[in-house]
């Protein structure tokens, strides 16, 4: 199974625009260097419920 994720996000709003923001950096990661991904530990369901 995958162990390391990459994440990115959309704020859709009616007539706004559409764009996709990818997360580059978490915290305690200012020293690393290039890679974003974090392990996959966390599911939200529809209701947003982890």
């Amino acid at each position: 199974g995958t162990t390391q994720a990459g994440v990115s996000f959309a704020c859709l709003y009616k007539g706004g625009p559409q764009t996709v923001h990818r997360v580059v950096q978490w915290p305690s990661q200012e020293n690393h260097s290039g890679d974003s991904k974090i392990p996959s530990i966390v599911w939200y369901d529809k209701r947003g419920q982890v």
